[in-house]
């Protein structure tokens, strides 16, 4: 079946539901990109295996999958959610159009801290999805009538790309907070071009490297988890009761099976995070759960962890334009472009940020 067009969330950010997943509509699996409606994913790159947690959308720009979880994200793969932490969730950015590229777009992370922070961590799911939002605004050119507080709550749950999908298990203490690299994250989404609204292949692997890094898990191998967040970096946790419990594992590699969480379309997201950390895909892999040329299910039991495709893939030049992934997290560059009609989909070195759909979903009455 030929892949249909959908409203993407920008950056491949994943949802947990709410205002934006309740507007993208997706075809033929789920995408991850900030995009003509998704970190997101990218970007389908969480598993949103948590009690009593729904899939994050991946708001990240590109990528077939709209975001609930993987890519599903009308908003940057950034956290649609729930909405906690100490960031001013009213705060908007500065009303310019520039290149503003200072992190004051957000409360920053304090980097003198000591990575197991608590209240840190906490927060930084909150300044992650404020500094996403700051920048949506000033990209969109609607500063003064964007609607951040809403942007916020939407992307608390997912953060960029699925970065901050899991937060339910937070409260177990079994995951890290480094400072320095929760830093890097915020100044880095920050310092997006707005100028002509793209973010590269090299941006988009720097944010997500970052963004990921800032919570890591820290249970081993055979421990008991509600969460891959909780999981140390190389594994996964693997559900073993039907999605409510499980033990952290390691991650499969190329040619293993991904089919861990089921194989029909509501485990397609969750897959992603059997085959990279936490379905970031900056390890190379990706679950090919869905047909890179089609978008339809593969076959119950043959979805397997493959290498990410390369521009030069087959199904993205034969015959010309084609389309060649789903996820943000199926491409090496990180960003399966949706075309400007929301069905091309194939691996692209530069994408837009954020598209013109999703800027009107966070429009204040009263807006242009």
């Amino acid at each position: 079946m030929k892949k249909t067009p959908r409203l993407l969330v920008v950056l491949g950010a994943l949802s947990s539901g709410g205002l934006v997943t309740g507007l993208i509509a997706v075809g033929c699996g789920s995408s991850s990109s900030n995009g003509p409606p998704t970190d997101g994913g990218g970007d389908g790159t969480t598993d949103g295996f948590v009690v009593g947690e729904d899939t994050g959308s991946d708001i990240g720009t590109g990528g077939n999958e709209a975001g609930t979880g993987p890519e599903t994200g009308v908003v940057p793969d950034t956290g649609i959610g729930n909405e906690t932490g100490a960031a001013d969730a009213g705060h908007d950015a500065d009303a310019g159009t520039g290149n503003e590229t200072s992190a004051d777009a957000a409360p920053l992370a304090d980097a003198e801290a000591g990575p197991d922070s608590a209240a840190l961590l906490a927060a930084f799911p909150a300044q992650v999805a404020t500094a996403l939002c700051n920048r949506f605004s000033v990209c969109c050119g609607t500063s003064a009538n964007f609607d951040t507080s809403a942007c916020v709550a939407e992307y608390t749950g997912t953060g960029y790309a699925g970065s901050s999908v899991g937060l339910g298990a937070l409260a177990n203490g079994n995951v890290a907070y480094n400072a320095a690299e929760a830093q890097t994250c915020l100044n880095l989404i920050a310092a997006v071009d707005c100028t002509d609204n793209t973010r590269t292949s090299a941006e988009q692997t720097a944010i997500v490297t970052a963004c990921f890094a800032a919570m890591t898990g820290k249970l081993g191998v055979g421990q008991p988890c509600q969460g891959s967040i909780e999981c140390s970096p190389g594994e996964f946790c693997n559900p073993s009761d039907g999605g409510t419990a499980g033990l952290c594992a390691s991650l499969r590699t190329a040619g293993q099976p991904c089919n861990d969480f089921g194989s029909n379309q509501a485990a397609v997201v969750p897959s992603q995070a059997e085959c990279s950390y936490r379905g970031s895909g900056t390890n190379g892999l990706t679950c090919l759960a869905e047909n890179f040329v089609s978008g339809d299910l593969q076959a119950a039991g043959t979805w397997q962890c493959v290498q990410q495709l390369g521009q030069d893939a087959a199904p993205c030049v034969a015959g010309g334009p084609a389309s060649c992934c789903n996820f943000n997290t199926d491409c090496q560059s990180l960003l399966c472009d949706p075309g400007p009609t929301g069905n091309l989909y194939v691996c692209a070195t530069s994408e837009t940020f954020i598209y013109p759909e999703v800027c009107q979903v966070f429009q204040l009455d009263g807006g242009g």
